[in-house]
């Protein structure tokens, strides 16, 4: 099977398995501490609240969530995990990091933290190295903010395309004399054929 974007995509059965593989990784994570968060409730509804309330998030965002429990003492409520998986957005730094990944895209250099600041830093164009963070805020933390609607809801890729170079200006390429014999060749005899003529 294919990556898949979000939990949704997967059956009833395989969401919950996920969320009890999460369970079990909190549980190994933080001993007594995650089991006492449940004292008194139903586990099977715990577990079927976050199923429904993460299926909305891809795999990612879920190994994200995970990791950043690496440094908290405490296991995090759901409201608290969800913002671990999908962290504020700090539009500054993404500002800044496409500024800079723009510039070593040229060179086929760039790496980006997140295929979404890509899609903003794209939809704004040139303005991006031309203008300062203050001018473009507002324009920039709404083309950020839709990169995230758009990767999440599967209409851009959650990977950044491959650069491909531009091709030449116009008159600045050559094609040898031969060459171009054959092509005008070609083209004459496809618009005959076309008219039914002989060439």
């Amino acid at each position: 099977m294919g990556e898949i974007a979000t939990l949704s995509e997967l059956s009833t059965e395989k969401q919950s398995a996920w969320i009890d593989r999460l369970f079990d990784r909190m549980a190994a994570m933080y001993g007594a501490r995650f089991a006492d968060m449940w004292g008194g409730l139903d586990l099977s509804s715990v577990k079927s609240v976050r199923r429904e309330e993460l299926s909305d998030m891809s795999p990612d965002e879920i190994s994200r969530g995970v990791a950043a429990c690496r440094t908290r003492d405490w296991p995090p409520t759901l409201p608290e995990f969800v913002k671990l998986c999908r962290p504020a957005i700090d539009y500054e730094r993404a500002f800044s990091e496409a500024v800079k990944q723009m510039q070593l895209r040229k060179s086929d250099c760039d790496q980006w933290s997140n295929p979404v600041v890509f899609w903003a830093a794209a939809s704004i164009g040139s303005d991006l190295s031309n203008l300062p963070y203050s001018a473009l805020k507002a324009r920039w933390q709404n083309a950020l903010d839709e990169a995230v609607e758009k990767v999440r809801s599967g209409q851009l890729p959650r990977e950044v395309p491959r650069r491909f170079d531009a091709l030449p200006s116009p008159g600045k390429t050559s094609v040898p004399k031969e060459e171009q014999m054959r092509r005008i060749a070609e083209v004459r005899k496809s618009i005959a054929e076309a008219l039914g003529a002989k060439v």
